[in-house]
């Protein structure tokens, strides 16, 4: 889907009344502005993603997963126009080194309900956004790498999230590292104190800068009391 035609051929489809659910597979997406979600959901799977995506709701709530599975992103995936509790998961996924994860005020006026989100087994080598948005109750964040700049400024995790295996690279500008502790603030804000404290203590440029000041104020002392 990479032209006029096609990008007009699935609006009419993602548009329709007569189609519940659609599914994707190998399938390559270039100029495209997204795709409304049927009411009875969306999954992708091996699919290649070259310029930005956009999600969007055709009715207020699907009732099925928005799923992308073992998808490849070199732009965008912006989810910052659903502003409601939807079923997303994210799994065995690529985002490259010019892409972008755009969750910005996602669920901010959802209701409580069983819809979560999970994002599992991907790696990021752009940016990821979660700012002011909700991460519902019973999600799964695990086994994922951040690359790059991560930003969580006035998010919330709700009850019952699952939080494991987040591994983060060395940060190298104040950015990724400003980036991280809204990361951990969004955690102790919410009540997960434990996590923030682990990954505080475990992840990069944090912890090394933790080491170095214990290891300088140690070598002072010694000074000191020598």
């Amino acid at each position: 889907f990479g032209d006029v035609t096609s990008a007009g051929a699935l609006f009419s489809a993602t548009s329709s009344p007569y189609i519940s659910v659609l599914y994707f597979i190998n399938c390559r997406f270039g100029v495209n502005d997204g795709i409304d979600i049927p009411p009875a959901g969306v999954g992708f799977y091996d699919c290649l993603f070259e310029e930005a995506y956009n999600v969007r709701l055709r009715d207020e709530e699907p009732d099925a997963p928005i799923e992308f599975n073992s998808c490849v992103f070199n732009g965008s995936l912006n989810f910052d126009e659903i502003h409601t509790r939807v079923p997303v998961e994210i799994d065995r996924c690529l985002f490259n080194e010019n892409s972008h994860l755009n969750m910005r005020t996602f669920n901010t006026k959802g209701n409580l309900g069983l819809y979560h989100l999970e994002i599992k087994n991907t790696l990021f080598k752009g940016t990821v956004n979660f700012d002011e948005s909700v991460i519902p109750f019973k999600s799964v964040l695990e086994y994922l790498t951040f690359f790059r700049e991560v930003s969580f400024k006035n998010a919330k995790f709700e009850n019952e999230v699952k939080i494991q295996n987040l591994s983060f690279a060395p940060f190298i500008t104040q950015t990724a590292k400003d980036g991280f502790k809204s990361f951990l603030t969004a955690l102790n804000k919410s009540g997960y104190s434990k996590e923030a404290k682990f990954y505080e203590q475990n992840v990069g440029a944090i912890a090394a800068d933790k080491k170095l000041d214990k290891d300088g104020l140690q070598n002072a002392e010694d000074k000191g009391n020598a």
